[in-house]
């Protein structure tokens, strides 16, 4: 074999392998062997095999060849079985066959169409107990042994229909290979799929995946591609799914093991995560995305200092790296270091012009500069490169909504409903999804997402349902039913599902979308609750104080996000601390009423305070209970927690203590809300200053009490 041919059918073989050649072009650069190397696909190896058999019979007839050509035909075959490393079943001829079962892979499986009984006797002597071929009248029988047996059986069942029996063929109720035809389909799909993924139509893509699935359930690109598409679109389960069936059959491939780690990660499942991913870079230390895979599984299981020494050891090693400089600047944005965060991104951005994670981080900041209109336009670059990333969708939804364009915005957010990573809901089956058409027969399930507070916020959408449908009901938390059954548009409230009937649904977020909401037609009618008088006398009972004392609820402490790392940062700079609070205790014709749940109300012991407090939260079971406390009061301080909520939707008088990268829906810390005509918002004028927030809420307090 000349060096030239040679050298062509291993570029083939290696482009095959790399999957960066379909089939027909990998057989026309081989020339003289025609190779069948798909990447993850188990193939037809016939015309291969049987060449290469031809050779091995030479070789062992010593003496008919020489040496060069013994040491080529050695390479051959080495090189033959790393390719077939890759795959989970051949078709071959001849000896081939029985040398495959005989080498040092013994997990590749090797079914010939014909085999004579040297091969048989050749194989069952020097084969691990792979496979072992007889002769049988009519075609072949395999003896499949009992360790291996049902798991091959499994496999061919779910590849082309059996040749005709009447034919001969081989004796098992489905071939073990795929056939041409079946792998020009899914050549033919896995195209359709990379044009559609181009143009940004990811479900098309995804389908054309399913379908090259059911053809070959093992099939690595289909497999691997689903996944993303899966991930990025917030299918979580679906996502891990793809991957977890990719790893078990492709535990090698750095490239499943990275994708698999990132979504064991968005499953919080990091003690599974981080030990994969490290192991995965000892067999390949340069692969960089399970160095961010790792570094990220770090980070949000809490160990910073070793996120922080993987990806600075990586933008060290690879300091081009766009993907790692990102990533870097990604976990400085999440430790809100701004300015590193801002100067890791610009250069990803350098070296990578559209790497949407640059573009991304780099739309935020700007935004957090107070540039959101510049923000918008890269947050708009990324999602032009991933214009199917569910969480570039987000940032844009939350950029448009802080800027009041809110009609565009709440459009926009509807392309979130498939993504139950951004938006919880969970439609039943078989019943129809409302769309705003006025029906007075009609019965309307309004399905709640999101937290507490969201749904408090926009259950005031049920008056405007209620307008075009006969009834109203919503499915909602514990927490909320005996509020939202407070709610004079609300005609049921329920926490599970039960036999009650209902025409068509909802989900509370769509809305705003629905009745098409501009900054000028929020609906803003408070209150939309009215408490039972009962309820109300029996916490009035409770909070006894002067008439001439100002009475106020304090809240200074939103809850954490279990397992949420990000949530979890978010908190901390959400969260005041009762200490930052101390100087609103300087007015001693001020009770304080705490609002306050869960570990941080001990605050008020460890700070000596409890002589200035009035605090029944012991008592709470619910919202609804907390409205009645609220009900008693003259004002409400709080940071932006579901109490905030509950106070604009009562038409209390609220202070809003707002973080500098405040919520979308304060609008850049604007001093009052569309939302509640009541409230008035103090936001951090920088990142982390919480004194000068106190300081205008003291002098704002202090306007509210009599002159002296």
């Amino acid at each position: 074999m000349g060096h030239s041919v040679r050298s062509k059918r291993k570029k083939a073989s290696e482009a095959a392998v790399q999957g960066n050649l379909s089939l027909k072009q990998a057989e026309a650069l081989s020339l003289t062997i025609s190779n069948a190397f798909v990447r993850d696909r188990a193939v037809d190896y016939a015309t291969y095999a049987f060449a290469l058999a031809n050779k091995l019979d030479q070789l062992r007839e010593a003496d008919t060849i020489g040496d060069e050509e013994k040491n080529e035909l050695k390479e051959d075959i080495q090189y033959f079985g790393k390719c077939a490393r890759r795959l989970d079943l051949i078709r071959g001829i001849s000896i081939a066959a029985g040398y495959l079962s005989a080498g040092d892979r013994a997990a590749v499986h090797a079914i010939c169409s014909s085999i004579e009984n040297k091969y048989s006797a050749y194989a069952e002597e020097q084969g691990r107990g792979v496979l072992q071929f007889f002769p049988a009248a009519g075609g072949i029988k395999v003896i499949l042994h009992s360790h291996i047996g049902r798991m091959i059986a499994g496999v061919m069942a779910r590849f082309v229909p059996p040749p005709d029996q009447s034919e001969g063929g081989v004796v098992v109720s489905q071939t073990a290979f795929l056939s041409e035809k079946a792998n020009a389909r899914i050549d033919e799909k896995l195209a359709s799929a990379k044009a559609h993924g181009n143009a940004g139509r990811a479900e098309e893509a995804a389908q054309c995946y399913r379908e090259v699935l059911k053809i070959d359930r093992k099939n690595g690109d289909a497999l691997l591609n689903l996944g993303r598409i899966y991930h990025h679109s917030g299918q979580i389960s679906a996502a891990l799914g793809c991957f977890e069936e990719a790893h078990r059959l492709y535990a090698d491939n750095a490239d499943v093991t990275a994708n698999y780690g990132f979504v064991l990660i968005d499953s919080k499942r990091y003690d599974e995560a981080v030990p994969m991913l490290l192991q995965a870079l000892k067999n390949n230390p340069n692969h960089i995305f399970l160095i961010m895979g790792l570094g990220f599984g770090y980070f949000l299981k809490g160990e910073d200092e070793k996120a922080l020494a993987v990806f600075e050891d990586g933008v060290k090693r690879f300091p081009r790296s766009a993907e790692l400089l990102a990533s870097l600047g990604a976990y400085y944005y999440e430790h809100y270091d701004y300015e590193k965060s801002f100067l890791y991104f610009a250069r990803a951005q350098k070296e990578s012009p559209g790497l949407a994670l640059a573009l991304h981080g780099l739309g935020l900041l700007l935004d957090r500069q107070g540039k959101s209109e510049e923000g918008l336009q890269m947050v708009d670059k990324a999602l032009s490169t991933e214009p199917n990333d569910y969480s570039y969708i987000f940032t844009k939804v939350t950029l448009l909504l802080a800027s009041g364009r809110f009609e565009e915005g709440w459009a926009l957010h509807e392309r979130l409903l498939p993504s139950p990573y951004h938006r919880n809901v969970k439609f039943i089956p078989k019943k129809p999804v409302w769309t705003g058409s006025n029906n007075p027969k009609t019965t309307l399930l309004i399905h709640c997402e999101q937290g507490l507070g969201d749904n408090i916020q926009f259950i005031r959408y049920a008056a405007l349902c209620k307008e075009r449908v006969g009834k109203v009901y919503v499915l909602c938390s514990k927490p909320l039913k005996r509020l939202f059954e407070c709610c004079p548009s609300v005609d049921g409230v329920y926490t599970g599902i039960s036999r009650w009937g209902f025409d068509e649904q909802v989900s509370m977020l769509s809305l705003p979308a629905i009745f098409k909401t501009t900054l000028e037609t929020v609906p803003a009618d408070v209150p939309y609750f009215v408490l039972p008088p009962k309820i109300k006398r029996q916490w009035a009972n409770k909070i006894v104080v002067p008439k001439a004392k100002l009475k106020v609820g304090l809240v200074w402490s939103g809850s954490m996000f279990k397992g949420a790392r990000r949530g979890d940062l978010r908190a901390v700079q959400r969260n005041v601390g009762l200490e930052k609070l101390l100087p609103l205790f300087d007015f001693d014709s001020v009770v304080f009423c705490s609002l306050q749940k869960g570990e941080e109300s001990k605050q008020i012991d460890d700070l000596n305070l409890r002589n200035r407090f009035i605090d029944v939260m012991d008592g709470v079971e619910d919202m609804l209970d907390t409205a009645a406390i609220i009900e008693q009061l003259d004002l409400v301080i709080s940071v932006d927690t579901s109490v905030a909520h509950l106070a604009g939707a009562l038409g209390k008088p609220v202070w809003i203590l707002s973080r500098h990268d405040a919520c979308w829906r304060w609008m850049h810390n604007l001093p009052t809300s569309p939302w509640y005509p009541a409230a008035r918002i103090f936001g951090q004028p920088k990142k982390g200053d919480w004194i000068s927030v106190v300081q205008d809420v003291a002098l704002a307090l202090k306007e509210l009490l009599p002159k002296p």
